[in-house]
């Protein structure tokens, strides 16, 4: 091969992988807004989305969250919750099987990026429970996954308790254990 037809062919490769890429990085982008979209309007794509595998940080699939179908049945009941469909409902469940990530981490997270102006609480047995949820909720709303979700989502600056967290829309979450105050703020 000639060096004018070889410098050719190698311009043409490079400009031909520049466009590969180009296209590549825009599929990417694609697929991280469809998860988005879809973790913002189902709690199951939610509950996978807010774990997403370390191993694959370019997957926006990947997650470490393994869903069961005992999951999906409380994620059903959870997305029912939070459209208003039922108002109370009574969980029993066996210890170790999801109540706590479903119901406080996913939910709670889930209906504050939805409504970031509901005040919404947490009761349990135990304060000390309630703070660690609360410190969990809390790095769930601080993520870059959650604000991409829910970018008009977003804590006050300053708000550092582990039992209530404030968000800039007005809303909150208490985190409340057996014999704390639930009233009076």
């Amino acid at each position: 091969m000639s060096d004018p037809h070889r410098q050719k062919v190698i311009e043409d490769f490079k400009r031909q992988k520049a466009q590969f890429d180009a296209l590549h990085a825009k599929k990417a982008i694609a697929r991280k807004m469809l998860r988005q979209q879809e973790a913002h309007d189902s709690i199951l794509s939610f509950a996978q989305a807010i774990m997403p595998d370390p191993a694959q940080p370019d997957d926006p699939y990947a997650s470490l969250y393994q869903v069961r179908e005992h999951h999906r049945h409380l994620l059903d009941l959870m997305e029912k919750v939070a459209s208003g469909e039922h108002l109370r409902v009574i969980i029993s469940m066996p210890p170790q099987t999801g109540k706590s990530q479903i119901v406080t981490r996913t939910l709670l997270s889930y209906l504050a990026g939805k409504f970031p102006w509901l005040h919404l609480m947490m009761g349990t047995y135990s304060q000390d429970f309630a703070d660690d949820k609360g410190s969990e909720i809390r790095e769930t709303l601080s993520s870059d996954t959650f604000r991409g979700i829910f970018p008009k989502c977003e804590l006050k600056v300053g708000s550092r308790s582990r039992s209530r967290l404030e968000t800039t829309s007005g809303g909150s979450l208490r985190f409340v254990g057996r014999g704390g105050a639930a009233t009076g703020r």
